[in-house]
């Protein structure tokens, strides 16, 4: 890999942050002295199927309800009957025709 160190130590004396990849390139180049830093994180484990879920801890004086977090159910909407459906059309139409 072909780095330009004094490039590199600039732009750092001058206030410039690595990630923390870059850091760790840097240090294993031996660009910077220091330690390589953690650049990624690790991911959850999904919990057993034996284990219980933990309750939301509270915040402040309230405090978080699992049934909160679910999605809203949508309210059943009331269909009108394709037969009175097609009745106010024709409806509509007649009156369309007579004027």
């Amino acid at each position: 890999m072909n780095l330009k160190e004094d490039r590199i130590k600039h732009w750092i004396s001058v206030g410039a942050q690595c990630s923390p990849t870059v850091h760790n390139i840097l240090v294993t180049n031996k660009v910077i002295e220091d330690k390589k830093v953690q650049s990624w994180k690790p991911k959850k484990k999904k919990e057993k199927e034996g284990e219980e879920k933990k309750e939301p801890a509270p915040v402040g004086d309230k405090e978080i309800k699992p049934e909160a977090t679910e999605p809203a159910k949508e309210a059943p909407v009331e269909e009108k009957a394709p037969e009175a459906e097609a009745k106010a059309e024709g409806e509509e139409k007649k009156e369309e025709k007579s004027e």
